[in-house]
């Protein structure tokens, strides 16, 4: 990601600006953001967590709604983030950019984003109230780090997977670690 040349803007206006760009864009400390182009390692584990969790939610017969990449989360005036997927299971209008109350959020690392995905996101994620639990997917790596709202105040639990069952609670289903993670296709050379 590199920061371009804006003068600093607010949530509320960036949304607003966003909206009229084909390009993706992050705000971080009022400073937009353009997003990377992505390889093909992140695009698969990206669209493999997405598929996993809506397998999950579908099979406890949960009403929320599962997303790819797109769907924005206003952290404050001054962040907005676009997460690889998220969950949310209050209300969703079909018009709607903005998650005002994700419950799970999805990042798939790459070597520019790691230190900003392990420490800002991870702290600005847990600053929304509505967010029970974080997911760091590493495809150089193979493993998942689950960061989940402790039970005390300002507790964050964390737990590093590399295969078995994750449980994300709320909202109350599980799934698979190696289907979150994604096979790579038959026609992918590493």
């Amino acid at each position: 990601m590199v920061a371009l040349p804006k003068t600093k803007m607010s949530a509320s206006e960036f949304l607003v600006w966003s909206a009229t760009r084909s390009r993706k864009y992050e705000l971080e400390n009022g400073e937009v953001v353009e997003m990377a182009a992505e390889k093909a390692r992140h695009a698969l584990m990206k669209h493999a967590a997405t598929v996993a969790l809506e397998a999950g939610i579908r099979s406890a017969g949960l009403a929320c709604a599962v997303f790819p990449d797109g769907m924005t989360v206003v952290v404050d005036d001054a962040h907005v983030r676009l997460p690889d997927a998220s969950i949310q299971c209050s209300p969703v209008m079909l018009d709607d950019t903005v998650l005002e109350k994700p419950v799970v959020l999805v990042e798939v690392t790459s070597p520019s984003s790691v230190y900003r995905d392990e420490a800002h996101k991870l702290l600005e994620y847990f600053s929304v109230p509505s967010v029970e639990h974080y997911l760091l997917l590493s495809p150089d790596e193979r493993r998942l780090v689950h960061f989940k709202r402790g039970s005390a105040s300002g507790q964050i639990d964390t737990t590093i997977m590399r295969e078995g069952r994750l449980d994300l609670d709320p909202p109350g289903f599980s799934v698979d670690v190696a289907e979150l993670l994604g096979q790579l296709p038959p026609n992918v050379l590493s």
